[in-house]
């Protein structure tokens, strides 16, 4: 199950077969319950650790705000949802499924739009280890076995693209994480 820890680092949301769980990370209490239709899989806090997003029941995302538990917008459709990237400003998630497919949810609207497919963008259909969003949210990276792709955030443009060298199996690797250092380079 899905786990994650706030940017503040004071509390800690866990996915159970029944919905998310707050804990307080210093004294280990519960601090809320959040319900869900399904099974939530990945949780993540938002980058401004007011709000929670999770997949639930592999169908959607759902979000709720942290101080009162209230949904922060009606559950968004994404069939098979496995992951999801919050952006830094809150105002968008990428959610990916199985498939490759991937969506770009808007937190403030509710509603979502296909962003790209496993036939450009991100390659996703090769099952990244990770996506980061640059810190101001105008890029996109992510690494898989295809290499590591750079995309703007608006129109998904490929900006680069590192492939890796081709190394004989067994023992091949792949870039398994990707991450902005905080002057925007990789």
């Amino acid at each position: 199950w899905g786990r994650d820890v706030s940017p503040d680092g004071r509390l800690a949301c866990l996915a159970r077969r029944d919905g998310v769980r707050l804990y307080d990370v210093i004294t280990g209490k519960e601090r809320a319950f959040l319900k869900t239709d399904g099974s939530p899989g990945q949780v993540r806090f938002t980058h401004d650790g007011q709000g929670v997003l999770a997949t639930v029941g592999q169908l959607s995302l759902a979000g709720w705000r942290v101080a009162d538990g209230k949904p922060l917008f009606k559950p968004i459709e994404v069939n098979d949802a496995s992951t999801l990237w919050p952006s830094p400003d809150g105002r968008r998630c990428l959610v990916s499924n199985r498939a490759g497919r991937v969506v770009v949810a808007d937190l403030r609207t509710g509603e979502a739009s296909e962003a790209f497919d496993n036939g450009g963008g991100l390659d996703l259909a090769l099952a990244p280890d990770q996506v980061a969003w640059s810190r101001d949210g105008s890029l996109v990276a992510s690494a898989s076995r295809a290499g590591v792709k750079v995309l703007e955030a608006r129109g998904w443009r490929l900006v680069t693209e590192i492939k890796p060298p081709p190394v004989p199996a067994p023992g091949a690797y792949w870039p398994q994480s990707v991450a902005f250092s905080p002057d925007g380079r990789m």
